[in-house]
C-alpha cells in the first residue's frame, strides 16, 4: 500500500470512527438533529486540516529527499562569468546555469561578448551529464555565432571547486569546441557573480536583459583594464 492510499484509509476510519461517537454521544444526550449535523460539519472540518497537514508533511519530505539526490546541480546553479583570451585580448561571456527544483532538470545558456562587451554569441544546452562524485558537468550546446547558426554541436566540460565553507562551488575552469574553434579545446574559468557583484556591475540583483548584460560586461571589462594597470604599477 502506498502513502497516499494508507494516509486516506487512516483518514476515513478517523472520519467514521468520529461520526460514530457524534452519534453516540448526541443520542445520549437528546440531541437534536441540527445540533448532530453541526457537530458532523466541525468533525468534518477538523478531518480535513488534518489530512492537510498530513499530506503537506509528506510531500515536504519526499521534495526533501528527492532534493538531496540533486546536491550537486543545486550548489552549481548561478550566473557565472567566463574569462578567456583570443589573440591576447580578455575575452568574457556570460553563463547561466539553471536547475529546475521542481522538474529536476538543468540548463545552460550563455552569451559571448567581444573586447569591447558587444553581444557576438547566444549558445544553449541541449544535453548535460554531470558527475557529482567529480564535481565535473559535460554538455552539449547549439547555438548562433556572430549571427551565423552554429552547424552540429558544439561541447564542453567545467570542473567546480569552491573556497571555504559554504554550500556552493565559486570557481571553475573547463574547455568548449565546437566548429567555429575547429573543434579545437578552448579553456576558460569561470566564476560565480554574487548578488553585490551584480549590483555593482549592472545596477541590478541579477542581469535579466540583454542591455543589463552588456552592461555588466563592459564594466567588468574596465575593471579587468583598471586591476591590470594597478598591478603593473
Amino acid at each position: 500500500m502506498e502513502i497516499k492510499e494508507f494516509l486516506e484509509f487512516i483518514i476515513t476510519f478517523i472520519g467514521i470512527v468520529g461520526a460514530f461517537f457524534v452519534n453516540k454521544i448526541a443520542t445520549n444526550n437528546n440531541k437534536s438533529f441540527i445540533d448532530v449535523l453541526v457537530y458532523l460539519i466541525l468533525l468534518s472540518i477538523i478531518v480535513w486540516g488534518v489530512s492537510l497537514l498530513l499530506e503537506k508533511k509528506i510531500f515536504d519530505n519526499n521534495e526533501d529527499e528527492k532534493l538531496k539526490k540533486f546536491k550537486f546541480e543545486q550548489m552549481v546553479d548561478g550566473i557565472w562569468i567566463e574569462q578567456y583570451s583570443i589573440d591576447g585580448l580578455p575575452m568574457y561571456a556570460l553563463i547561466e546555469i539553471q536547475f529546475d527544483k521542481n522538474t529536476t532538470k538543468m540548463n545552460l545558456k550563455g552569451t559571448a561578448y567581444d573586447s569591447i562587451g558587444s553581444t557576438f554569441a547566444n549558445w544553449n544546452s541541449s544535453e548535460i551529464y554531470t558527475d557529482d562524485s567529480r564535481n565535473n558537468l559535460l554538455y552539449v550546446y547549439g547555438g548562433q555565432f556572430q549571427n551565423t547558426v552554429l552547424e552540429g554541436k558544439g561541447y564542453g566540460e567545467l570542473n567546480f571547486s569552491k573556497i571555504g565553507v559554504i554550500d556552493r562551488f565559486t570557481t571553475a575552469t573547463g574547455y568548449f569546441a565546437d566548429k567555429f574553434s575547429s573543434f579545437k579545446p578552448v579553456s576558460f574559468c569561470i566564476d560565480r557573480l554574487n548578488v553585490e557583484q551584480c549590483k555593482f556591475l549592472c545596477g541590478k540583483d541579477k542581469p535579466e536583459f540583454s542591455k543589463d548584460k552588456e552592461k555588466l560586461i563592459r564594466t567588468y571589462h574596465v575593471e579587468f583594464k583598471k586591476n591590470n594597470l594597478l598591478k603593473e604599477q
